[in-house]
């Protein structure tokens, strides 16, 4: 009997639809939405350097947080700040200028 060749085989098939394959028995589950979102922005120089600090003296203390964690924590801050104190809080300070 001849050996058939497996070269080749399969690829012409579609990718797996969500729910489908091996996945079917969790098709009830609903799909998972990205809670994060990327944005790109420039910082000065100084402020990447802090954070940097910031970010390797926690990771040597053994705290497990990314750099964009930090960043989202202190604009949540200050947007709470700013929604909390209006004209006297730091934002509002800071683009008065």
């Amino acid at each position: 009997m001849k050996r058939v060749s497996l070269i080749g085989k399969g690829k012409a098939e579609p990718a797996p639809t969500v729910g489908g394959g091996v996945n079917t028995f969790f098709s009830h589950k609903a799909p998972v939405t990205a809670s994060k979102k990327k944005l790109l922005f420039s910082l000065p120089v100084d402020v990447t350097e802090k954070l940097a600090d910031v970010y390797y003296e926690l990771k040597k203390a053994r705290k497990t947080i990314d750099k964009s964690d930090i960043v989202a924590l202190a604009l949540t801050t200050l947007l709470e700040d700013y929604k909390s104190k209006k004209e006297h809080s730091v934002l509002y300070k800071h683009s008065s200028r």
